[in-house]
């Protein structure tokens, strides 16, 4: 019976690749012959294959998109065909990425949120193959964390739909190490004192990150409050807090303390008594509750004056506008802390390459170290140079400083060079020590150094300041104190660079050390009115 032969058939859509579809036929029913039933397969009208079943199942393989007919065959050459169609699904979009954390210590790869138009259920995988082989971890979760730096990673999506589960092969990934190159520095300090804001930030002062460089961008900030963001300075209230700032490797310098002090109490002002010469004229003296303040008086809007006396005024009511801060030199920002540390000879990445370094060796023209005075460096040169005392440190026989052999190095180069973020329009201070190695009586040429600003982005020179020659050392403590200001203008990065302006092939032999270049907060001094008054008739003689 014809009617009684039945064809059902499953469709296994191409999904992995372009042809893996499948038809699954189940035939049943009619007469089936010694080798059961007959199937073929046809796409569009063209015969694809044909194979033999005794169960009447069978599935049909390697299939590409496309509409096909399936035709049972029974031993009495009835027949049924049935249609089905096996569609292309699209392969889900996902790239992954990777980031360092704990400063570069540990990995951690990320795989995105697939796109599709198709539902499936995923999985990830990643299998270690450098530098050694390891089994692939799978798992659902997008993250993969605690990787180890310096290894690379084959990295794989699986995705399932309708019982079928495809993997796709993603671009390799190699999380770097970059732990000896952790160079991430950061402070921070008061950029205005309280009264130099306005309106809601009128009571409070401005915190500033400043000389935040090396590591890896972007930085986040954090002002104490556990919030991150990429704003560098904040009004704040009054109060000691504790800053912090990362890069992009989570690298961190935490702890900063900074102190933003409380608005200045308001002074109140007096008059002494007013004294009168024979002519009526008065001299007054403005005293006031604050002694530690400075101030300045301008009477009647004249000329400004530190000087709280005033004489030889005829009868009237004055008014004085007496200016005031505090007398206290406010905590500086930091921008170059320089004093070598302590150890054995080593190298600095801030002296200018043009010199070379010679850790555990003696002197020779165009060579330095970062060295102590146990320091080959100075110990082979004593009956020439004296034995330095590092100036941080005297009593320390390991505590470093820069000694430098200029000799041919050339004049006008530079011996030491940082570039800094600073407040711009805002004067520029520093301090060094320096002192020339070659003992009294000797004639080499003596060291001349000075201190310039540059824009690190044009080289153009901003500001620049002579220290002049370095006489001969007197003894291992001679230190020379070179100190001033510069004035960086509008710009808010510079890099600050020591020079030597002579070199010889003997003498201009020289050690540097706590270099300190920083900022002042603004101030913006207050202003109150005081009136006092000059009688008349006070005439005498």
């Amino acid at each position: 019976d014809p009617a009684a032969l039945k064809l059902d058939l499953g469709v296994s859509n191409a999904m992995c690749s372009a042809n893996d579809g499948a038809i699954t036929a189940r035939a049943q029913g009619g007469t089936p012959n010694s080798n059961g039933y007959t199937l073929e397969l046809y796409k569009s009208g063209t015969f694809v294959s044909r194979a033999t079943t005794q169960s009447g199942v069978y599935t049909f393989t390697g299939l590409y998109a496309g509409a096909y007919e399936v035709k049972v065959i029974d031993g009495n050459n009835c027949n049924k065909t049935t249609s089905a169609t096996i569609i292309q699904l699209p392969t889900p979009s996902v790239t992954v990425t990777y980031t360092l954390y704990e400063c570069g210590a540990k990995g951690k790869v990320v795989f995105s949120v697939p796109q599709s138009s198709v539902t499936y259920t995923y999985q990830y995988s990643l299998q270690q193959f450098l530098p050694t082989n390891k089994a692939a971890v799978i798992q659902t979760g997008r993250e993969f964390t605690n990787l180890p730096v310096g290894a690379s990673f084959v990295a794989q999506v699986h995705y399932t739909y309708a019982g079928k589960t495809c993997r796709m092969n993603l671009n390799d990934i190699t999380i770097p190490d970059l732990r000896a190159s952790n160079d991430f520095i950061a402070s921070a300090g008061v950029a205005e004192l309280i009264g130099c804001g306005t309106g809601a930030n009128a009571n409070k002062a401005r915190v500033s990150f400043n000389n935040v460089q090396g590591g890896r961008t972007p930085y986040l900030y954090n002002f104490g409050d556990g919030v991150w963001t990429t704003t560098s300075s904040r009004w704040m209230d009054p109060g000691t807090y504790y800053l912090s700032a990362k890069d992009a490797i989570e690298c961190s310098r935490d702890n900063l303390r900074v102190v933003v002090p409380a608005k200045l109490t308001v002074p109140q002002f007096s008059n002494s008594n007013i004294v009168y010469n024979c002519e009526g004229k008065g001299t007054v003296s403005i005293t006031n509750t604050q002694g530690t303040y400075t101030y300045t008086y301008s009477l009647n809007g004249g000329v400004p004056q530190t000087s709280n006396m005033f004489s030889n005024l005829s009868a009237g009511t004055y008014t004085l506008a007496i200016t005031y801060q505090s007398g206290t030199q406010p905590a500086a920002t930091e921008l170059i802390k320089e004093d070598f540390g302590v150890g054995d000879d080593t190298c600095s990445p801030n002296v200018a390459p043009t010199i070379s370094c010679g850790p555990n060796l003696g002197p020779t023209p165009g060579r330095y170290v970062i060295g102590s005075n146990s320091s080959v460096f100075i110990q082979s040169h004593l009956n020439w140079w004296s034995n330095a005392n590092d100036h941080t440190n005297p009593s320390n026989r390991k505590s470093r400083m820069l000694l430098i052999d200029i000799g041919n190095v050339g004049n006008g180069d530079v011996l030491y060079s940082k570039t800094v973020n600073i407040e711009p329009n805002r004067k520029i201070l520093y301090e060094m020590y320096v002192m020339n190695l070659e003992k009294v009586g000797l004639g080499g040429a003596l060291p001349d150094i000075k201190i310039f600003l540059v824009n690190p982005n044009t080289n153009a020179i901003i500001d620049q300041k002579d220290y002049g020659t370095i006489s001969r050392s007197t003894g291992p403590n001679d230190w020379r104190r070179f100190s001033g200001e510069l004035n960086p203008g509008n710009t808010n990065r510079v890099r600050v660079e020591i020079r030597t302006k002579s070199w010889a092939g003997g003498g201009c032999d020289m050690a540097l050390d706590d270099i300190y270049v920083f900022q002042v907060p603004k101030v913006c001094p207050d202003t109150v009115t005081h009136t006092f008054k000059i009688e008349s008739g006070k005439e005498f003689g």
